[in-house]
């Protein structure tokens, strides 16, 4: 009687010990998979001019580039595994570990690709963090999980060094923020504001991705919205002209014809007074030149910082000449006001939402939306 329950004891220890081995081998098959997977997937670049990547048994070999030149303004090795023979190159390099856990940024833009991406916890602290307009990061400032950068309007070295952060996103046009901070943490520039079609743009979001092995993610986003915004686009322009903006100290700053919001309004279906011009800088026209060329456009947009609730009443404050323009006249001022709508940030990943919303504005389908309303 003691044999046979010591074998059937024996017998059934036998099946858990069995299913056991199994069920750690098919977890650690599915973890091994998964490892495998971050290796295997790579990002595609189709818009953007800023940055490429080159992938390797372990790893990527970044550049960011000037999107205009082409450039090399930084370049960089991003490791998954610890123990990774690099060429005698890519040896020289900077070198960061995946994923990143504490990072920081100078710009408030980063907020909305790293939302984006399912990444923004490790996002430590960004200069200027009170104008975040991000619901998330907003959340998290409030909180305390997301510090100020700025002090003064420069970065507060001493909380980065307390931060201790694997890397800072930086600008190349600011030289000296650079060379001061380049003896404290590693830095990574970034070109996306160089970029000048709303896709490279979008794109970008696969840039942030490679640093926390998002590419699959950002890869599904980009398309998904993509292809929206390509839904979107109309082929004809069908609306009347329009010219943008307002003046600063006496100079009538607008944009480019071949610059990212002339092609956004451009995709709505609208001509822009200046819509031939291919240049770097801003067409820089005077008060009275702005008068004698667009006194008689019919629309008017403006991207500006204001006050909450900026009013037609408050526009033609700002100037007695104003209430003569066509635009004001007819009622077809269209505003997105930057203090309020986060055209530079969450705008950038949701082109085919600041699309959508720009057209229905224009049509006047509805007065106002997320980012832009008729003035009234």
């Amino acid at each position: 009687m003691k044999n046979k329950l010591t074998i059937k004891v024996y017998y059934l220890f036998s099946i858990v010990l069995s299913l056991s081995s199994c069920i750690n081998k098919d977890q650690f098959e599915k973890k091994e998979k998964a490892a495998s997977n971050v290796e295997s997937i790579q990002v595609e670049i189709k818009f953007a001019k800023g940055f490429s990547v080159e992938y390797f048994d372990g790893g990527k070999h970044v550049k960011v580039l000037h999107p205009k030149n082409g450039e090399v303004l930084d370049e960089f090795i991003l490791l998954n595994k610890d123990l990774i023979k690099l060429g005698y190159e890519e040896a020289k390099l900077k070198r960061f570990k995946l994923p990143l856990e504490n990072v920081v940024s100078q710009s408030t833009t980063h907020v909305s690709y790293l939302d984006k991406i399912e990444s923004l916890n490790s996002l430590k602290a960004v200069a200027f963090a009170e104008w975040v307009k991000n619901e998330n990061a907003q959340k998290r400032f409030l909180e305390g999980q997301l510090q100020n950068l700025s002090a003064g309007g420069k970065l507060n070295k001493e909380l980065l060094v307390d931060l201790d952060p694997e890397l800072i996103f930086m600008y190349p046009f600011d030289q000296d923020a650079v060379e001061n901070i380049r003896e404290h943490v590693p830095f990574v520039l970034t070109t996306e504001y160089l970029e000048t079609s709303t896709m490279a743009k979008l794109e970008w979001v696969k840039f942030f991705a490679l640093f926390y092995n998002q590419e699959e993610l950002a890869t599904r986003l980009f398309d998904e919205i993509a292809s929206r915004y390509d839904s979107l686009k109309e082929t004809q322009h069908i609306f009347h002209r329009y010219f943008m903006n307002l003046p600063f100290q006496g100079v009538w700053n607008c944009p480019p014809g071949n610059s990212y919001s002339v092609q956004l309004i451009s995709d709505a279906g609208m001509l822009y007074e200046y819509q031939g011009t291919n240049q770097d800088e801003n067409i820089q026209k005077s008060r009275e030149e702005i008068i004698d060329e667009c006194l008689g456009t019919p629309y008017w947009i403006i991207i500006a910082q204001r006050q909450a609730g900026f009013s037609m009443d408050d526009l033609k404050s700002e100037d007695p000449v104003y209430p003569e323009f066509s635009a004001v006249e007819q009622g077809n001022v269209l505003f997105c006001n930057t203090a309020e709508s986060d055209y530079f940030g969450d705008a950038l990943v949701e082109p085919d939402v600041l699309l959508s919303n720009l057209k229905e504005v224009i049509s006047g389908r509805v007065d106002s939306t997320k980012y832009f309303r008729r003035l009234k």
